[in-house]
């Protein structure tokens, strides 16, 4: 990128030295015709109106030209700016949902943790107690995704994928980072979960948003395991997501029953 930056520059500083060169060429041209014509008797207003005639139009073609280089090269970088844009997104985001995909969350885990380890003892919400401010990190796993799948087909799982991740963006807050990281595992980030208390309070709001009947395809019932691992200060992220995904495991497999306390990890 960069060496064809400086490539384009120096094709567009050559192509003004040639343009200028050209036009002092004619510059010189003129003196000469004026010169010899002054001395040869030759009307001086024909030689005048000829050689400004020729700058005039040149200085015209060449300006020109120098504009199209101009315009051409503008919509090439712009076209490679979009394309670069696009690039990054898709190696950022997942293609089937839209959502931040595991390289993004990891990035954004990564930041959370950091922006909690030091915490402002003067936070009006009381997130800064003597524990540090946390973080919730939530596993998402939706249930007998594979039966959906191998009963009803792809396509009503990848609906039911899109379907759930748009409940999901539909209740969480702007500062949340919802992502998705496997073929029906989801993760979301919510900085302002402190406590086990607020932990267990997500985790039931969550059950109860994605449990709503899914009217398009009523044979394809909605339910999901759900394990949540609160941060710390300095909190490897890679450990945190692995720990939330132990707590939705060790949910599934102990009781699905929505009104069953979630296992809640924490230092």
């Amino acid at each position: 990128m960069c060496r064809r930056a400086d490539d384009v520059a120096e094709g567009r500083a050559l192509l003004g030295d040639v343009a200028a060169n050209y036009l002092a060429w004619i510059d010189v041209t003129t003196e000469v015709l004026r010169d010899d014509g002054a001395r040869l008797g030759t009307d001086l207003a024909l030689i005048n109106e000829a050689t400004d005639t020729l700058r005039s139009t040149s200085r015209g073609s060449l300006l020109a030209l120098i504009a199209r280089f101009d315009t051409a090269h503008q919509r090439v970088r712009t076209e490679l700016g979009d394309e670069q844009a696009r690039l990054h997104h898709l190696a950022h985001h997942d293609p089937l949902t839209g959502l931040p995909n595991r390289r993004h969350l990891l990035d954004r885990l990564t930041d959370t943790v950091a922006t909690t380890a030091h915490p402002d003892p003067e936070d009006a919400d009381g997130s800064a107690d003597a524990t540090g401010a946390r973080a919730g990190v939530f596993y998402l796993d939706v249930d007998r995704f594979k039966a959906v799948n191998d009963t009803h087909g792809h396509d009503i799982g990848d609906r039911l994928l899109r379907l759930v991740a748009d409940r999901l963006r539909e209740h969480t807050h702007p500062t949340d980072t919802l992502a998705r990281i496997g073929g029906d595992e989801f993760v979301l980030i919510c900085p302002h979960v402190h406590t086990p208390d607020d932990a267990r309070a997500a985790l039931h709001r969550l059950h109860h948003q994605l449990s709503a009947p899914v009217m398009q395809y009523p044979q394809a019932a909605l339910t999901v395991s759900i394990g949540c691992a609160l941060a710390h200060p300095g909190a490897d992220p890679a450990e945190l997501i692995a720990r939330a995904d132990t707590a939705m495991y060790i949910f599934r497999t102990q009781n699905r029953a929505q009104d069953r306390a979630h296992p809640v990890t924490y230092p």
